[in-house]
């Protein structure tokens, strides 16, 4: 009895450690909802609602219609000079999302994580995945 319990919990254990495949989609729903350029017009408007002074992140009844297509576990500002803001599409084991560079006029890339891959989308848009 004692052997299957331990047979069950492994194959728990297993399959619910399997990795988790990177989201590929980001940009097909930027698109769809206007593009980059609405995107980041959302994401300066959304960085506006943060109070520093309390949180980084955002409540989600501020997420405009183009945040919430992206179906973030989390909107957050992720640096403050320049304005960043990070929208978390994926968490746990296997972070991924997006970063804002708000600053039109900035050349920043924004890093985020150890080693975490990130690629430009457009001009101040940074896909990151871990």
């Amino acid at each position: 009895m004692r052997f299957l319990a331990v047979m069950l919990m492994g194959c728990v254990c297993v399959a619910g450690c399997q990795p988790v495949p990177p989201r590929t989609d980001h940009g097909e729903i930027i698109q769809r909802n206007g593009g980059y350029k609405v995107l980041k017009k959302e994401a300066a408007e959304i960085f506006k609602t943060i109070d520093l002074t309390k949180t980084e992140t955002v409540d989600p009844v501020h997420y405009t219609p183009q945040i919430r297509a992206l179906k973030p576990q989390i909107v957050a500002a992720h640096e403050v000079e320049p304005p960043v803001l990070m929208i978390q599409t994926m968490g746990g084991f296997n972070h991924q999302g997006l970063l804002i560079v708000l600053d039109t006029s900035s050349t920043h890339r924004p890093t985020i994580g150890h080693n975490w891959v990130r690629t430009e989308l457009a001009p101040g848009v940074f896909e990151f995945r871990e």
